[in-house]
């Protein structure tokens, strides 16, 4: 890794997923958190915040024996939210069996393993949300890997094949209708519009009207099921002489196609 990578790497799935109750997130958390050991340099002990100063960094067992109640926890620190239980309509505090309107969200970090906190590797779920029996498929699940090139941290997950397993990771565990790799001082939006695409260096879609634009640039393959654009052979690629250019004609096309976000 060379001084044109990232500060942090940023790969994100979203747009995806029927609503979760409180118990179903908690269980899909873990899952998709051991998945994540076996194809990535992610390992246990964790830890996960809640959104108060007593529920912050809250560390887990490295055996997972509490974690279901740890996390619970995390939940039930946003507070002023009117909870949803098919079960007990009438009851809107938080529940196992609870869903919440905004979705419920979580912060997974690998702390207790590494010297300092800010070279943490970070894991965000945000689950779809329901109100009024409708809901929104607006998940989104979010890994961030900070860099620091002068002592070597994290470089075990700069390796492409290792940035691409995660990658495909979140689109097969998740069927999101965009994922994306992108360095978060390198990523690159569409100038002049109030809501953005962002691009990286690794680009995935089910949405038609992208997946053409997407295939128009002559790079773009199609890729379980969506379309696969991949700008080059490593993160590094979004600070390669000519990548602005690029990336604006990428802007420009998806614009003209009325994407907007």
């Amino acid at each position: 890794m060379n001084a044109a990578s990232p500060d942090k790497l940023v790969i994100q799935a979203s747009g995806f997923g029927f609503p979760m109750t409180a118990r179903q997130l908690i269980q899909h958390a873990k899952k998709f958190l051991l998945g994540l050991e076996a194809i990535s340099p992610w390992r246990r002990p964790f830890e996960v915040s809640g959104c108060t100063e007593e529920t912050g960094d809250m560390p887990i067992a490295e055996d997972l024996s509490d974690f279901d109640a740890v996390v619970m926890r995390a939940l039930r620190s946003y507070t002023n939210v009117l909870y949803y239980n098919e079960n007990e309509p009438d009851t809107q505090s938080l529940t196992p069996d609870s869903f919440s309107p905004y979705g419920f969200m979580s912060t997974f970090t690998n702390a207790p393993s590494v010297s300092e906190y800010k070279n943490c590797v970070s894991v965000h779920f945000r689950a779809s949300g329901l109100e009024d029996s409708v809901f929104y498929n607006k998940a989104v699940y979010v890994v961030e890997i900070p860099f620091d090139t002068r002592d070597n941290v994290n470089m075990d997950w700069i390796d492409p094949d290792t940035v691409f397993r995660v990658f495909e990771y979140l689109i097969v565990n998740c069927n999101p209708r965009k994922c994306v790799a992108f360095g978060s001082d390198q990523s690159r939006r569409i100038p002049g519009f109030p809501k953005t695409y962002t691009l990286g260096w690794l680009n995935y879609t089910i949405d038609p009207k992208i997946a053409r634009v997407f295939m128009q640039m002559g790079k773009a393959v199609p890729y379980r099921g969506g379309v696969l654009l991949k700008l080059g052979d490593d993160v590094s690629v979004l600070s390669a002489p000519g990548i602005d250019a690029e990336l604006t004609e990428i802007g420009k096309m998806l614009s003209s196609a009325g994407v907007t976000q």
